[in-house]
């Protein structure tokens, strides 16, 4: 599939300090589904592999992390909304996580990545959307 752009005039009346909140989103019935979207001036633009309805949204709710209860053992899983950038640290060590975006799991081989984690142990999670709005869950 190739994709097509999408270029929308920003003609909001949002303050200056805001706007970066402003995406691209497709409407699709009552499924609205926010575009990767890149700003050209007073323009924004997104690529999609989609026909649809397209509009201007804000978004300034950060992605949602819920922690997964039943993991294999070593593992731990989160599934993770609207993610773009992500970091894991597990008793205030930085680890490797890996990212799935058809599942929107992000899930931490701890015994992989030699760290001890057990149930106690401070784990945190930071995740950052394509907006910069940012969420942290601390277990």
């Amino acid at each position: 599939h190739k994709t097509c752009t999408i270029r929308l005039h920003d003609g909001s009346t949002l303050p200056q300090e805001n706007r970066h909140e402003l995406v691209v989103v497709q409407i699709d019935g009552n499924k609205v589904s926010a575009c990767p979207t890149k700003r050209d001036g007073d323009w924004l633009v997104a690529k999609t592999r989609s026909f649809g309805n397209f509009a201007i949204a804000r978004d300034n709710e950060p992605p949602k992390i819920t922690r997964r209860a039943k993991n294999p053992v070593g593992i731990l899983a989160f599934k993770v909304t609207g993610l773009q950038n992500y970091s894991v640290y597990i008793n205030n060590k930085w680890v490797l996580a890996e990212y799935d975006g058809k599942t929107a799991m992000l899930s931490v081989n701890y015994k992989r990545e030699g760290v001890s984690y057990v149930s106690g142990t401070p784990l945190r999670v930071v995740a950052e959307d394509a907006c910069g709005n940012v969420a942290e869950m601390n277990y």
